[in-house]
């Protein structure tokens, strides 16, 4: 269902924009109750034409506003060239935007759709649970990080991104492929409402009432034409960046940079696991790029993912888990399977001495490992990969695989 603007009601709006914007076009001062009138026209348009309306004001209303500040409601004021060509493109196309999604049934009541918005929110903002209507990113200097919170792991992207732009440039760039990758895909679904989630209050508010930065108003523009495309309807909401979900993005938008994305060459690992008879399902902390087994946990959504935080699932014997851990966390994972008795384990660590004790942690969560008598030992070739977007190799210390004694091992 759309909401649409009468015929007649366009036919007026659009005669008096367009005179209004050929006496600015001319140089002629305009009166500023005048121009007041035609914002106060164009942004009653929002009901069917969406927030675009508010967007390509954006320069007259700033105009506007400091003319009212410094002259009161009196005398007139020339448009600038940024209001002309926000109100130029905007009257183009007014009649493409006629036509606003109706999310529900309900929501034909302007009262319940923004009840229902409200409610939404606090939701969003309040809450952990998956929902198929919410998209959270975040950026680093490297990277962008998105993904759609409906926990299949299906709609999850990373982009290099320009670390010379701002951070809010960069959010918006974001969301643009995002929408450029997906969002056919996405207008498919049930919702034509999507929530983005975003640590950005500068992102947030472009969203919402445009910018006078110029690079950041052809991102919002760029966005809002995607919305329409897309038949989708995007609201952004402002979290801190503690919130689970925009710290799991935060991870994401740093795992490709992190030197914690280490594994062993495959060359050895294929020759350990042949030795063992030891086919590994799932791998315990990997990404998609990572991943030596069909099945994965990731420390941030993933495509292919299976669970979110290794710690988080529960152990089941006949599995046969391999873990190559961040250094930190060695010690712990390998404690938590000493918890499970028959639970199968490949450890894969590497001799770093300083990063497996207390003295050398910063972490508080990691533990002194168990004596050597308490290990299988395997020796293994000095091969290490770092996963980036580049993986290359790295000369780092010896690797030895740990097996504690209390899991099954297959007999050979």
């Amino acid at each position: 269902m759309r909401y649409f603007l009468p015929p007649e009601k366009w036919e007026k709006i659009e005669a008096t924009t367009a005179a209004f914007l050929s006496q600015a076009c001319k140089g002629e001062p305009q009166d500023a109750k005048e121009v007041a009138a035609v914002l106060g026209r164009i942004l009653s348009l929002i009901r069917s034409h969406g927030n675009i309306v508010r967007i390509m004001s954006r320069a007259l209303q700033h105009q506007l506003g400091l003319h009212v500040l410094h002259n009161d409601w009196r005398g007139a004021l020339c448009l600038s060239p940024a209001s002309i060509a926000e109100l130029t493109f905007l009257l183009g196309q007014l009649q493409f935007f006629n036509g606003r999604i109706i999310p529900s049934a309900a929501s034909v009541s302007h009262v319940l759709e923004l009840s229902q918005t409200f409610q939404d929110l606090q939701e969003v903002t309040g809450g952990t649970a998956d929902r198929r209507d919410l998209l959270v990113s975040d950026v680093s200097d490297t990277a962008a990080f998105i993904f759609l919170v409906d926990g299949t792991f299906r709609f999850v992207a990373d982009y290099p991104v320009n670390s010379s732009e701002s951070s809010t440039s960069r959010e918006l760039e974001a969301l643009v492929r995002f929408l450029h990758a997906v969002g056919g895909r996405l207008a498919s679904r049930a919702t034509c409402r999507l929530y983005w989630q975003t640590d950005s209050q500068a992102a947030v508010w472009a969203m919402q009432r445009g910018s006078r930065v110029i690079s950041l108003q052809a991102k919002v523009r760029e966005i809002v034409f995607l919305e329409k495309q897309h038949s989708l309807s995007i609201i952004p909401v402002w979290t801190p960046r503690e919130h689970q979900r925009v710290v799991f993005a935060d991870l994401g938008s740093r795992i490709f940079s992190s030197t914690d994305e280490w594994s062993i060459d495959r060359e050895d690992l294929a020759t350990v696991f042949f030795l063992l008879g030891f086919l590994p399902d799932p791998d315990c902390f990997a990404t998609t790029a990572s991943s030596v087994a069909q099945t994965f946990f990731s420390v941030c959504p993933q495509k292919g993912s299976a669970g979110i935080d290794f710690f988080a699932q529960n152990l089941v014997p006949g599995r046969r888990y391999f873990v190559c851990p961040p250094v930190q966390l060695a010690a712990k994972a390998f404690l938590r399977f000493q918890a499970c008795p028959g639970v199968e384990a490949l450890f894969a660590i590497p001799d770093w001495q300083s990063g497996l004790s207390p003295q050398g942690c910063s972490s508080p969560l990691s533990y002194r490992i168990p004596p050597p008598e308490a290990l299988l030992l395997l020796g293994l070739r000095n091969r290490l990969t770092l996963h980036g977007r580049h993986p290359h190799s790295l000369c780092l210390p010896p690797v030895q695989i740990l097996v504690p004694r209390n899991v099954l091992l297959p007999r050979r």
